[in-house]
């Protein structure tokens, strides 16, 4: 298999870190003309699926602009002429009710489910979406859980994608998370993988954190990947090189590689783990 991963695009206007005043760490002002240049470039190739990971504005209290935000995005990534699945993102449901996200998805052409669950001959795709409480904690809902149960097959090597991570990766040096580890992944994350224990899982890919990180609890691969419109690779806040990554499985290893321009700046390549 060969996936193209966009994640954390953050279409809108640059500005401050709330975390860090005085930085700007995403040129978020450039991000869809990058978007463009790299969606001409990569439609040229050849993949089985495209996901892009949520997270897909940087939401403003212009919501307006927000919506046109979202809408340029999904146009510009409905031009890849592979099969593609949209997972929601903590900034979308911080701008819109559930509903509107919905309304905006299919008014572009895009299912609006934000989870589901795709078999391929030699692995099988999940992925899942989630709530946002008033406390702006992440949980996935319980019929969630009692769906991918009841609907991933236990005895195929899974690949399972989530905007957060499921379990807390190190957030030592993390800009954004450094200070503050407990958003960087779902609230009660390993108890969501806890119950999903009986499926076989053997990675799970996330975004969200921003940076590219890999750990592995309860022998289950877990690799974030890094965002879009980060520009941490250069001095110039208004550059943005449209960062994306690739994920490729053959012969029992699963590769991810993440690209800045032509040249890869990360590359991580894992067995897959045994099943229980």
């Amino acid at each position: 298999m060969r996936i193209l991963i966009l994640s954390d695009l953050h279409l809108g206007t640059s500005r401050e870190s709330s975390t860090h005043p005085g930085i700007v760490r995403q040129a978020n002002t450039e991000a869809l003309e990058s978007l463009e240049q790299v969606v001409t470039k990569l439609k040229m190739e050849d993949f089985d699926l495209v996901v892009q990971m949520g997270d897909l504005i940087k939401d403003s209290d212009d919501k307006e602009e927000d919506v046109k935000n979202i809408l340029s995005g999904l146009k510009l990534i409905k031009q890849l002429p592979f099969p593609t699945i949209n997972l929601l993102g903590n900034h979308e449901l911080s701008a819109f009710p559930r509903q509107k996200i919905e309304n905006i998805y299919t008014q572009a052409g895009f299912d609006s489910n934000f989870f589901g669950y795709k078999d391929f001959p030699e692995t099988q795709i999940a992925w899942t979406d989630f709530e946002l409480d008033a406390d702006n904690q992440s949980q996935i809902v319980p019929q969630r859980i009692k769906w991918m149960l009841n609907t991933i097959m236990p005895d195929k090597p899974t690949l399972f994608f989530s905007h957060y991570p499921l379990t807390l990766p190190n957030a030592g040096g993390n800009f954004y998370f450094e200070n503050d580890p407990d958003k960087l992944a779902l609230t009660k994350g390993e108890m969501y993988l806890d119950k999903l224990k009986a499926l076989s899982i053997s990675t799970v890919i996330c975004a969200h954190a921003h940076w590219v990180g890999y750990s592995n609890k309860y022998n289950v691969n877990q690799i974030t990947v890094p965002s879009f419109s980060e520009n941490f690779a250069s001095d110039n806040i208004h550059y943005n090189p449209g960062i994306y990554s690739i994920l490729e499985t053959r012969d029992g290893l699963i590769n991810v590689k993440s690209f800045c321009g032509d040249f890869a700046f990360s590359n991580i390549e894992l067995p897959v783990p045994p099943q229980p």
